[in-house]
């Protein structure tokens, strides 16, 4: 969860058939005592795509894709463009390589039992990929506020984060270990407190030397539009920047703000001469998780 920045982090999306009230999530290393962590106080609405879904742009509406999907309880119901804007339905859709895209939809339509036909979809929200076709069968978990306001957020220690953990799900004041326990494993990669993509890359011409420049795109706290700037959210102000040569950093720099100047010289080193157009990356770096999810644009000279 990435809704309120670093003071969010894990939820569990957590259903069983009958739902007989809320579950406890206890978590553990390998081997360890079972910790009880948080809880989960509303059964998940969770499903399956029964057709891929085809990528699109993050931030856009797409009105071409449609997202049809079978879920396990509970209804959806379409809403205004604007309510969408506002934050109103909200789901995950898990891609091949096992990262998860939050996108919302505007419209829904019942086609069957528990199952939905979902258009005007508003791609790649909370600063996830959405470039990727995402094969049928691929879990889909619905992210209402209701859910997320009860689902809540597991406490995990420092040296938790990046390390594998033992899952024990239970119905609240059962054993952990249990025969109804429900197990399985999770790992915290700080999904949350990765900086998102820069946006609005550019380029300009200089005396010998071209200059790209950029926006940074917050997590927190960023849809104040009377404020002068967003803020940073993390302790410093850092990018990494390259030009690629079939998908290889061929040419990079750290640098501290949102542009990055590269001298004709430079150029005539990676590339031989003045090329039409480069392969530019840009990834915003956090002290905490490392590099952001990263911009990557052709832009012509």
């Amino acid at each position: 969860d990435q809704e309120s920045g670093d003071n969010s982090g894990l939820r569990l999306a957590v259903f069983a058939e009958p739902w007989v009230g809320p579950h406890d999530i206890y978590l553990s290393a390998p081997g360890a005592a079972p910790q009880l962590r948080g809880t989960a106080g509303i059964a998940a609405m969770i499903g399956h795509l029964r057709a891929d879904l085809a990528p699109a742009p993050r931030g856009r509406w797409d009105r071409a894709s449609v997202l049809e999907a079978e879920f396990n309880s509970g209804s959806l119901d379409s809403v205004a463009a604007l309510d969408v804007l506002n934050g109103a339905n909200m789901l995950a859709v898990e891609q091949a390589d096992g990262a998860w895209e939050v996108l919302q939809f505007a419209r829904a339509e019942l086609i069957g039992p528990q199952q939905y036909r979902l258009r005007d979809l508003l791609r790649g929200q909370r600063g996830t990929p959405s470039l990727l076709n995402v094969p049928a069968g691929a879990r889909v978990v619905v992210l209402s506020s209701a859910w997320r306001d009860r689902a809540g957020t597991l406490a995990l220690q420092a040296h938790e984060h990046r390390s594998q953990l033992d899952c024990s799900v239970v119905i609240a004041g059962g054993d952990p270990l249990g025969s109804s326990a429900a197990l399985t494993t999770l790992v915290s990669n700080q999904v949350w407190r990765r900086p998102y993509a820069p946006v609005h890359v550019r380029v300009g011409l200089l005396d010998q030397a071209i200059a790209f420049s950029w926006l940074r795109c917050g997590r927190i706290a960023s849809d104040d539009w009377a404020a002068s700037d967003i803020p940073l959210g993390e302790d410093d102000e850092q990018y990494m920047a390259e030009l690629l040569v079939n998908d290889v950093s061929a040419l990079e720099a750290v640098v501290s703000q949102p542009e990055w100047v590269v001298t004709d010289s430079e150029l005539l080193a990676v590339y031989g001469e003045i090329p039409a157009s480069v392969i530019i990356q840009i990834a915003q770096v956090s002290r905490q998780t490392g590099r952001g999810r990263a911009a990557r644009v052709q832009l012509f000279l």
